[in-house]
């Protein structure tokens, strides 16, 4: 990895979560993620669509670890956060 590219990432990762989802980095990688699973990997819903972290431990590199991320309904993604013991919920991960 270049220099530059290490220091973007770190910069990145500095952001406080809110500030980092408005970042133009994240609406790249939410594209990205909505292009590849099209609809909620858990019920199929094509409605209030939302990208999800199975993981933080690559934030701000998420380009390059799409793996981390799924997309899912609000409903759902709302479930999984809820639940400490699901396998999507970043705690477990």
């Amino acid at each position: 990895m270049s220099y530059r590219k290490a220091n973007i990432n770190k910069a990145k990762q500095g952001l406080n979560y809110r500030n980092y989802l408005r970042s133009e980095h994240w609406q790249q990688v939410k594209e990205a993620v909505k292009l590849r699973d099209r609809c909620c990997q858990l019920c199929t819903s094509f409605l209030n669509l939302e990208v999800h972290h199975k993981t933080y431990k690559n934030k701000g590199n998420e380009l390059e670890n799409l793996g981390d991320l799924v997309l899912l309904c609000a409903n759902c993604h709302q479930k999984v956060h809820a639940n400490p013991e699901h396998e999507l919920n970043p705690k477990n991960n």
